[in-house]
């Protein structure tokens, strides 16, 4: 009787051990098929401009401004995930954020080990920055996005803290209860999604933080400075016989302050608002929608002062028609074109440097007339020690 009921007790426990195996292995399956946090957003509305116009869509897609913003991908991110390499230290030697690439996608996780571990870890959504100076990563909660804490600093090839952390890090460590959630909490809003995306639809107030996920079109599009398209294609399909372009707006026939002022807009600086994020459409003035303090427009900035230098230089006040695109080209990345820039002085300045051969070829004139300089708003601190991006001075003149 003993051995019977040694038997069932002993077939009981196989069979919920077997119960608790097969729930175990479903539980693993699932968790490894599940959906990788990914965000891929809006598709973009250039694509519509490809089939009429596939040279300068195949150009532009490989510049700074359509690249300004675009989904976390491996070809995207552009920091070091290997062991050792993907770790960000802060002021407390207790925390750190660590980068991590696994088959669910890309995380950011702050480690806070003191008493004991604590963790917490938010995926990359968003890369912000085509890479050509830094990376900055961000990740949607709901309807509301928040920056992560660590970025990639281009120029030293390496993860670190974002501007600012380090101060929100110190207060942080002084709280007598710590959650490492605080450290994600920076919101990001109409004004950032303004110049580094082309579009996104609002939810409730449009100086509030709450956004439509799937509406955010990443990148900027050809309709930032030509405005919607759909009514123009439209039109030249039903017309294909018609040459001049309709229903669509052609920036070179703008006003110069028009031109200008589509620039102005994530080149001039933060400026105070006069009309909420995302109003602004091609052929607007700027003046309409921000206002630009004068102790602003001094200052080299990572957000700005690129038109106001520009409007300031002597070359723009004696020439009377001078705008951005004298010198860019926003269909090419002119990336380090320094020759290419330096042609367009000698269409003006001709005899410079007659007696100098060697400048006289106008391969650098931008060296020395147009110098890379330290914008000082943003540091980046890492380590302790002060990084600072550099920006080319528009105020063109002799430095």
């Amino acid at each position: 009787m003993k051995q019977a009921k040694a038997l069932v007790m002993l077939t009981v426990f196989f069979v919920l051990a077997g119960v608790f195996v097969f729930l175990l292995s479903i539980q693993v399956l699932t968790r490894k098929s599940s959906p990788r946090p990914v965000f891929t957003g809006a598709s973009s509305t250039s694509e519509s401009c490809r089939p009429c116009h596939n040279a300068i869509y195949d150009s532009y897609i490989e510049t700074g401004h359509f690249l300004t913003s675009s989904p976390a991908a491996r070809k995207s991110v552009m920091g070091d995930f290997t062991e050792g390499s993907n770790v960000v230290h802060t002021p407390l030697s207790d925390l750190e954020f660590r980068m991590e690439s696994t088959r669910e996608g890309f995380f950011q996780t702050g480690v806070y080990t003191n008493d004991s571990t604590a963790t917490f870890s938010k995926p990359f959504h968003v890369v912000v920055g085509s890479g050509e100076r830094s990376q900055t990563y961000l990740f949607w909660q709901g309807k509301k996005m928040f920056q992560l804490p660590g970025m990639y600093f281009t120029p030293e090839k390496t993860w670190t803290l974002g501007p600012g952390y380090e101060n929100w890090i110190a207060k942080w460590g002084k709280l007598p209860k710590k959650n490492l959630s605080m450290l994600y909490q920076r919101p990001i809003g109409g004004r950032c999604i303004e110049c580094h995306a082309s579009t996104v639809a609002r939810v409730g107030s449009p100086m509030g933080y709450d956004f439509v996920p799937e509406t955010l079109e990443l990148g900027i599009s050809c309709s930032k400075c030509h405005g919607p398209g759909t009514e123009h294609i439209s039109f030249h399909q039903k017309n294909p016989e018609e040459n001049k372009g309709r229903h669509i707006i052609n920036p070179a026939r703008l006003s110069r302050s028009q031109q200008l002022s589509s620039c102005a807009l994530c080149h001039a600086g933060q400026g105070i608002p006069r009309t909420p994020p995302l109003s602004f459409r091609p052929g607007d003035e700027i003046k309409d929608h921000r206002f630009y303090p004068k102790e602003e427009q001094k200052k080299l900035s990572v957000h700005g002062g690129q038109v106001p230098f520009l409007e300031e230089s002597r070359c723009f006040l004696e020439s009377g028609t001078m705008t951005c695109s004298t010198c860019h080209n926003v269909h090419e990345d002119q990336t380090d074109r320094t020759e290419l820039f330096s042609q367009k002085c000698l269409s003006c300045h001709v005899n410079s440097h007659i007696d100098k051969p060697s400048l006289n070829q106008g391969d650098r004139c931008t060296t020395c007339h147009m110098p890379d300089q330290k914008a000082p708003n943003l540091p980046v601190f890492h380590e302790g020690e002060p990084w600072y991006l550099s920006m080319s001075n528009h105020r063109i003149g002799i430095f």
